[in-house]
């Protein structure tokens, strides 16, 4: 659909030259996602042998029971008290301005293990939404005794294929690689989850979406420093030091051609570690979000400049990209008229205080009067219409099947619209009674 010869949307832009052709932005975050954890041999691995775990423990009623009563122990909750021991000491409710990246990190991720916690069982991982898949990941670290003890009781009470399933199933939970892979993706992935509800929100525009992807991968970038990594080293130990398992580095070899094995070989396991899976999977974040959201639209996301909290962004080269993307919609004179009226338009909200100036691009556009202001008001209302997203649209196909179903896909489009009205406007129609119809049919004589 979205290729640039004989896609739906070339097609769209041949028809409608000033069509704006947008990607769903939060179809493009998960695209980033996917491509990265694909990349990196270790959590690629990571999220195959999670979803065989998931689905393993999740198959049949007597797991699922036998998983909840081992949750409810008190091992989770010293393993949970662990892992959010550290970077917990900001208020929740009022954070502090001038906390560092790390600790911002830090915090979101534990407070996804603290949801984690709470949830009676370990979700499966969506195979489309990379944003649930951090729930499915704090789960599994905040429960992952019960996990365990859960595994080793299948293993004791069952016989054949699933005997041999849970014991190869505890092997892989005891090894270093697959402990230090989940805690270095529920970290990185922590940082994208909050992103991703923001590009779904009605109230989002573009330049609020570049900007929150913007901050996200640099966080994701600042994580790289030592002291996050010293951090999450002890989330690792945790749970080694709770389950018995000591955190050593894999076999080495001077040539290495099937597994990463970068540094020397003299390494401590931190290091290895640090060098071989955390660096290449934040690297491999940025770049994927780097690549996919490049700044297409660089006039469109400068419309945001017109917004009067960021009237101090607007230089001469976001004015210059404004006309260049909004000159097709704009008339000779309008263009010529925009100089003049960003200067009035700065103008007016000189005196004003930071507080009550608009924050957003609608309040913008209603404190924007057509009659002073008609080519800002033109502007800011093409770049509120085009949409971040495809998910309003989404949300009908799902209310559509209130409707139609699948064992109703042979419904007519006449049919199909008569009955959507119907539901739309059922509050101001006249029902009729079931025993009213009957009545009507043939005289019954009762």
């Amino acid at each position: 659909m979205s290729g640039s010869n004989n896609g739906l949307q070339k097609k769209v832009s041949d028809a409608y030259p000033n069509a704006v052709y947008v990607h769903c932005r939060s179809h493009v975050l998960n695209l980033a996602l996917a491509g990265a954890c694909t990349g990196i041999d270790s959590v690629r691995d990571l999220f195959d042998n999670v979803a065989k775990i998931t689905s393993f423990l999740g198959d049949g009623a007597k797991r699922k029971e036998m998983f909840k009563q081992n949750a409810a122990t008190e091992a989770n909750d010293e393993l949970t008290a662990l892992l959010t021991e550290s970077g917990n000491d900001d208020n929740e409710e009022e954070e502090d301005e001038d906390e560092n990246d790390d600790d911002h990190g830090l915090h979101k991720s534990n407070k996804a293990i603290l949801r984690g916690a709470k949830k009676k069982t370990v979700p499966k991982l969506c195979p489309t939404r990379w944003s649930s898949r951090v729930e499915t990941l704090s789960a599994l670290m905040a429960k992952y005794s019960s996990v365990m003890e859960t595994l080793e009781q299948i293993a004791a009470q069952s016989k054949g294929e699933p005997r041999h399933n849970a014991q190869s199933y505890i092997r892989l939970m005891e090894t270093p690689q697959f402990i230090v892979a989940l805690v270095v993706v529920q970290f990185i992935l922590s940082f994208t989850a909050a992103v991703t509800k923001i590009l779904q929100a009605k109230e989002c525009n573009l330049g609020d979406a570049y900007e929150e992807v913007n901050g996200a991968k640099e966080c994701i970038r600042a994580s790289r420093a030592d002291d996050s990594w010293i951090k999450l080293w002890g989330k690792i130990q945790s749970i080694g030091t709770a389950l018995g398992i000591e955190i050593t580095k894999p076999r080495t070899a001077v040539n290495q051609r099937h597994r990463p094995n970068a540094g020397n070989a003299n390494q401590t396991s931190e290091d290895y570690y640090r060098i071989n899976v955390y660096y290449p999977f934040i690297d491999r974040v940025v770049e994927e979000i780097e690549t996919r959201f490049k700044v297409q639209h660089k006039g469109l996301i400068a419309a945001q400049s017109l917004v009067p909290v960021y009237l101090d962004r607007l230089t001469d080269l976001n004015k210059k990209d404004l006309k260049e993307f909004f000159g097709k919609y704009l008339t000779f004179c309008e263009e010529n008229r925009l100089d003049s009226e960003i200067v009035r338009w700065k103008r007016k909200f000189a005196d004003v205080p930071l507080k009550q100036k608009p924050k957003t691009a609608c309040d913008a556009a209603v404190k924007c009067d057509a009659t002073f202001y008609p080519v800002i008001n033109k502007i800011l209302t093409i770049f509120l219409t085009i949409p971040v997203g495809s998910v309003c649209c989404e949300r009908s196909f799902s209310a559509l099947r209130r409707l139609k179903l699948w064992t109703r896909a042979s419904m007519n489009q006449e049919r199909l619209s008569g009955l959507a009205m119907l539901m739309i406007h059922r509050d101001s129609l006249c029902i009729p009674r079931p025993e009213d119809v009957y009545a009507r049919k043939a005289n019954w004589r009762l």
